[in-house]
């Protein structure tokens, strides 16, 4: 009889181990989930024909909350800059879009929804190049765009500014 008490007490420390476990996952891991890209696309007007490039910084909310975008961010960085305290951090003022069918910051953004935000070519964070851009949310957390999207569009940016010499 005392050994059935003992299995009983041993499979409820299992299972409140496994909820714990599953709790810090849902909360920490998955609660992070903003997918951020960054590129250049083009812009139709409402006759259908192509302008000129623009830039396009955009985010999917993929964590079960639902979370504001506060801002956008750029960080320039790399090992030897961090390990010697001098990232150069940026945050971009955002009050008004630049286009109608940009959105509005701050956005509040449930499961799946999107934010896009549409900047002209030659908006002023395109001079520095920025290792980093992305959202910073409500909860204080930045969600930056992958780093091949970033140098890739640095590459494109900078092969038009050969080509206009």
């Amino acid at each position: 009889m005392e050994n059935i008490s003992l299995i009983f007490s041993l499979i409820s420390v299992v299972i409140a181990a496994i909820a714990l476990g599953w709790n810090i996952y849902r909360d920490v891991v998955v609660s992070s989930r903003i997918k951020v890209s960054f590129s250049f696309t083009y812009l139709c007007g409402n006759d259908g024909q192509s302008n000129s490039r623009h830039i396009m910084l955009k985010g999917c909310n993929h964590r079960p909350l639902k979370t504001t975008i506060n801002g956008i961010c750029c960080r320039k960085s790399n090992v030897f800059l961090r390990l010697f305290g001098k990232e150069n951090w940026r945050y971009i003022k955002y009050t008004k879009p630049f286009y109608e069918f940009s959105d509005d910051i701050p956005k509040q953004l449930e499961q799946g929804d999107d934010i896009n935000i549409f900047f002209p070519k030659d908006v002023g964070f395109t001079k520095e190049r920025f290792t980093h851009i992305g959202f910073y949310d409500n909860f204080g957390k930045n969600h930056w765009s992958a780093r091949k999207d970033v140098r890739k569009f640095f590459r494109e940016l900078g092969s038009e500014d050969v080509g206009k010499g």
